[in-house]
């Protein structure tokens, strides 16, 4: 299981799809709200598919609510509309929502055409709730939706249990990590929601060690990407994150899709947010990188956006890469169409 990755291009590349105000700031774990009022349309939305929440779920979150008075903002919510969840509420659409409200609660809430449904603890600010939001179908007709909160990070003190039985069976779409509550009023609410984790088993693809040019071991893994986490790297460290690449990011033109990108902590440090890399793309049969996102001064050596220059550099063409290396699995300095199985950082190519 892995963290959701904010930065992604599952999350829209880590822009709201609304923020009026300029409220949310997003790293690849953590979406922060800094004084989202309750008058604007604000969100912040992965699109999972059709129907994708259909069963039992368990997902995990950090939220912590850091001072407001009477705001209300969702930290997480699945739902089958895109909108601010009043207008969803008012609309009598259906969703259940993980709310933080007036600078210390806790809120689940279950929104239907009959009104809303709710439990919530006073669990205080400036502190971090690690929640485990649970939907379980064998309890009551339709089942029903728990909250557990802890106040640490291994969750076992257990510090309340936010419970609404379910009137309906409902299937969801879309997964959100942000959303306002549009009541029209100018209370605000400041605070985060991080580790996003929604302990989904992707399909099973082989894993496979490749050597490099620099005679080091690559992990790669078959479309449509695999858990690396806990992979063993060339140089025996386990690899602590990994973005899944499909299809559509590549092209039709390129087969395979064999790229998958891993990290390690001593390589880019414990605890740096930005360091989870975004994919790389490779351009059809040209052996130039097309795309790399999240590029930071701090990790690389260069600012996000300098553009095809860097890119040039990245593939090992008109020069070489003085910040990172890209390992090719076929042993080439130049990158091949989708190619490649890991970045490094620190070594020339």
């Amino acid at each position: 299981m892995a963290n959701e990755v904010f930065k992604s291009s599952d999350w829209n590349n880590g822009i709201p799809q609304a923020d009026p105000n300029n409220d949310l700031t997003i790293t690849s774990s953590r979406v922060t709200f800094d004084t989202e009022a309750r008058n604007i349309d604000a969100y912040f939305y992965r699109d999972m598919g059709a129907a994708h929440f259909d069963e039992n779920f368990e997902h995990l979150l950090t939220v912590q609510v850091n001072g407001g008075s009477y705001g209300e903002v969702a930290f997480w919510m699945l739902s089958n509309t895109i909108n601010d969840f009043k207008s969803i509420l008012d609309g009598g659409e259906e969703a259940l929502v993980c709310v933080g409200f007036n600078n210390s609660y806790i809120y689940l809430m279950e929104l239907r055409n009959t009104g809303q449904f709710q439990d919530g603890y006073n669990y205080g600010q400036s502190t971090p709730a690690y929640i485990t939001i649970e939907r379980d179908e064998s309890v009551g007709t339709y089942g029903t939706v728990y909250i557990y909160i802890y106040d640490d990070s291994d969750r076992t003190n257990l510090v309340d249990t936010l419970t609404v039985t379910l009137p309906e069976k409902v299937n969801f779409r879309y997964l959100f990590s942000n959303c306002s509550y549009n009541s029209g009023t100018t209370q605000v609410l400041s605070g985060f929601c991080e580790n996003l984790d929604l302990q989904e088993v992707g399909e099973e693809v082989e894993k496979t060690s490749s050597e490099s040019a620099s005679g080091q071991d690559v992990v790669s893994a078959g479309y449509p990407g695999a858990d690396l986490e806990g992979v063993e790297t060339g140089g025996g460290e386990e690899t602590v994150g990994q973005r899944e690449i499909t299809a559509s990011e590549f092209g039709t033109g390129v087969d395979n899709a064999e790229t998958t990108i891993a990290r390690t902590d001593s390589e880019y440090g414990s605890g740096i947010e930005s360091s989870i890399v975004s994919p790389v793309f490779f351009g059809e049969d040209t052996g130039l990188v097309t795309e790399l996102s999240i590029l930071t001064k701090d990790i690389y050596g260069f600012e996000a956006g300098e553009g095809e220059d860097i890119l040039k550099e990245l593939a090992g063409v008109g020069g070489k890469s003085t910040d990172m290396r890209l390992h090719s699995p076929t042993g080439r300095t130049g990158i091949q169409s989708g190619k490649t199985g890991m970045l490094s950082k620190g070594v020339n190519i």
